[in-house]
């Protein structure tokens, strides 16, 4: 199918004191921000950026810490914005107000939200914990406990330099993967790892049915109406 770029009237397509719009246009928001996240944990260094930031003497590159950083990164990323579109969602089915606009939209505008909501009760659980200790915040808390239930023998990389950017603490990588999964025993740790990305993969489709949710907004105000 042929891609097609035009300017939109933006305050047309969503009136400022519409709150369908405003869901609207926070849900493409975060669509945006969970496909980035999605690029970062898969293509690493091949993400397609036009130059990586440049400050001084060095690059900042995506992997210069590890592979493995980058991806508990846009990770725990993912979840916060996966945890902050269910909240979003939520509220049209929870507070009276917004229900009340959500109930004057047409039929598949609610069925597109309802396919929403049902989808981001995958893996639901975990979302909310990870988003809670690491996503919105870095708990203390959670550091503290991780680092006292690590073995005393512990050893991880710490890469000193001169020059600030290429001094990496990839020993932090160690205790975030910790973080995912407290209390898990250390041979286990990575086939709960595994299981936990298989787990929460199941949340990818979101951002196509956020394109339902847009696709019926746009027909049922006809803003793409040649």
């Amino acid at each position: 199918m042929r891609t097609t770029i035009f300017h939109v009237p933006v305050k047309k397509w969503f009136p400022p004191e519409d709150p369908i719009a405003i869901l609207v246009v926070k849900l493409c928001i975060l669509r945006e921000d969970y496909l980035l996240e999605l690029a970062g944990m898969t293509e690493g260094e091949n993400f397609n950026l036009e130059s990586k930031p440049t400050y001084g003497e060095y690059k900042i590159g995506l992997d210069k810490n590890s592979g493995a950083w980058r991806i508990a990164y846009f990770f725990r990323n993912s979840l916060k914005t996966l945890y902050e579109v269910r909240e979003e969602v939520e509220a049209f089915f929870d507070d009276k107000k917004l229900k009340a606009f959500l109930a004057r939209e047409s039929k598949q505008f609610q069925d597109a939200l309802k396919k929403l909501r049902k989808e981001l009760t995958i893996a639901e659980v975990a979302v909310v914990r990870i988003r809670h200790s690491l996503g919105g915040h870095v708990a203390r808390g959670e550091i503290r406990k991780i680092l006292r239930d690590m073995p005393d023998d512990t050893r991880v990389l710490f890469q000193d330099s001169r020059i600030s950017g290429e001094r990496r603490y990839k020993f932090v990588g160690e205790i975030v993967y910790r973080m995912f999964l407290p209390g898990i025993p250390e041979n286990d740790l990575l086939a709960k790892l595994n299981e936990l990305m298989d787990e929460t993969s199941g949340l990818i489709p979101v951002f196509r049915t956020i394109d339902e949710v847009f696709a019926v907004y746009a027909h049922d105000r006809k803003l793409t109406a040649k």
